[in-house]
């Protein structure tokens, strides 16, 4: 049977944790120098040589793993459907995840940070703390649990062994995402990536301690993970660790 490790990328934007990995050497190695650069100026900690070459032999393992990789993109933001990135998924949807119960979904809105219909950050929340509510492009909210209920029976068609890493920056949705996705797919749930500081922006501190408790007592592997270079590395093993275990 097919070994597969379902990648499912919750607020894809440029796709630049997935860029991270499958991208051009050439696009990563000047990430890295200007990583380095910057960090040697501002007295930071740079990548060592001996970092470097490890993340380079797992950056290539993972490339020669492509074909073990179903790639989902989940963008909440159409204005962002032409970047080439999003031709490389093996699926995409143009959603907004969280806050719908019944219905199932409806047309709503997302708000931009500083107006930027195609800038990182934007949310379905009225509450974040860096948007304008003045300044939105409109969007599909559907919710967590049919997403996952319904993407559960499209992946079972295939016939596939799979596992499921779940990369998630979807500004303060991310724990209605988690638990509808462990609800849905139980241990095949492997580990997750990303981001969760928002739910505590958007949702306040109760929700974000009742998500770390669940994760907690799930045994759900949290890695930060984001297009910040510092967070490749591990982030990349840990990946790298799924493909292999």
């Amino acid at each position: 049977m097919t070994q597969k490790l379902v990648w499912i990328d919750v607020g894809t934007h440029r796709a630049q944790e997935y860029r991270s990995i499958f991208s051009s050497d050439l696009r990563i190695a000047a990430r890295l120098w200007r990583f380095n650069r910057r960090a040697k100026r501002n007295g930071e900690t740079a990548l060592s040589l001996s970092a470097l070459k490890a993340f380079w032999a797992t950056r290539r393992a993972l490339t020669a793993r492509r074909k073990d990789v179903f790639a989902i993109f989940v963008e909440a933001n159409t204005r962002l459907v032409s970047r080439q990135v999003y031709s490389e998924a093996d699926a995409c949807f143009f959603v907004a995840l969280g806050a719908r119960d019944d219905p199932d979904y409806q047309t709503g809105r997302l708000f931009l940070v500083h107006g930027d219909d195609q800038g990182q950050g934007s949310s379905i929340y009225e509450s974040k703390s860096n948007i304008g509510t003045e300044s939105f492009v409109p969007c599909v909210v559907l919710n967590p649990a049919s997403f996952a209920r319904d993407l559960e029976a499209v992946l079972s068609d295939y016939g596939w062994n799979y596992k499921i890493m779940l990369r998630i920056n979807c500004e303060g949705a991310e724990d209605e995402v988690i638990y509808a996705m462990h609800a849905q797919f139980g241990d095949k749930l492997a580990h997750i990536f990303g981001s969760l500081k928002d739910v505590r922006d958007v949702k306040g501190d109760e929700a974000y301690d009742a998500l770390m408790s669940y994760m907690d007592e799930k045994s759900l592997p949290f890695r930060y993970f984001s297009s910040e270079v510092h967070s490749w590395p591990e982030s990349h093993a840990a990946i790298h660790h799924l493909l292999n275990d």
